[in-house]
């Protein structure tokens, strides 16, 4: 089976987001960790200012094939997010940070196949 890999930049002022996202693992190696739905979830890096004023941007890609389970995946990282995310760009595109518009960039995704 083929992945899809969907980069995702998520601007945020928590600083505890990518350690919680990637469930508590203290190990940044870019390392698939599982995801809601049959997808995986990549920690790529994150873009850090100096000023305190100013939001990190942490990079991930999700990695998924035509087995995954939408509406999982996009609980998932919407749970992981909600309230801790200033900005949410999928592909490319700033999305709402909610479940709807996850699995819309998802679906839209699988769809291009």
């Amino acid at each position: 089976m083929a992945e899809r890999k969907l980069d995702i930049l998520i601007k945020t002022r928590d600083k505890a987001l990518i350690f919680y996202m990637l469930g508590g693992s203290t190990h940044l190696n870019k390392t698939p960790i599982r995801a809601g739905g049959n997808a995986k979830l990549i920690y790529k890096g994150s873009l850090c200012h100096k000023s305190r004023e100013l939001p990190e941007i942490a990079k991930f890609v999700l990695v998924f094939d035509e087995s995954v389970d939408v509406p999982e995946a996009s609980n998932w990282l919407y749970e992981k997010i909600k309230g801790r995310t200033e900005e949410l760009n999928f592909g490319g595109k700033r999305i709402a940070v909610n479940k709807e518009e996850i699995s819309e960039i998802i679906e839209k995704e699988l769809s291009e196949w």
